[in-house]
């Protein structure tokens, strides 16, 4: 996490909207801590939608090298992190499912 992450964010953003896509929404990748991002997120993506953090694992890292299944190697943390972000998209689909301006 760091300024060539919030530019690509912003680039994204710009991209997404000339092709119309309305909705946008960050996610941390490799803070220490869910605080973390959000102070990041407060810091430099301001006005974005968070959908929430995935921490660094290490075992995500070695998993990658080894070839082997991420899920496998993950922390239960890490795993908990995946379940509350698809949680939120669920609820952010269906937000805009119900009202597409939202």
């Amino acid at each position: 996490p760091g300024r060539r992450s919030v530019s690509t964010a912003r680039a994204v953003v710009g991209l997404a909207a000339d092709i119309g896509i309305p909705h946008c929404h960050a996610l941390g990748n490799g803070f220490e801590s869910e605080d973390d991002f959000l102070a990041f997120a407060a810091e430099h993506l301001a006005g974005l939608p968070l959908l929430g953090c995935v921490p660094h694992d290490p075992g995500v890292a070695r998993a990658d090298r080894a070839g082997a299944g991420v899920a496998e190697m993950m922390a239960p943390g890490t795993r908990d992190a995946f379940a509350r972000i698809l949680e939120r998209i669920e609820e952010v689909s269906s937000d805009h499912d119900q009202d597409p301006a939202v």
